[in-house]
């Protein structure tokens, strides 16, 4: 499991809740993970801040062969 987040404070406060899960910086326009290499990606309660023409592509990019995009 990994965490995108593009604010410090939400970041910090991930970060003090959930300490032993990595988490990057970016967003979900702009996923900074490789490609193929999640099962699952999820935008939780982020998704209205996305644009979906940016990121259904990230997220299709990242996930793997029969992985679940859950929004």
């Amino acid at each position: 499991m990994v965490a995108v987040e593009p604010g410090d404070a939400m970041a910090a406060e991930f970060r003090r809740v959930l300490p032993d899960v990595p988490i990057l910086r970016g967003d979900g326009n702009a996923l900074p993970l490789a490609d193929a290499s999640h099962d699952l990606v999820t935008y939780a309660q982020s998704w209205q801040w996305t644009d979906t023409g940016r990121s259904v592509p990230k997220a299709l990019r990242v996930l793997r062969t029969g992985g679940v995009l859950a929004i």
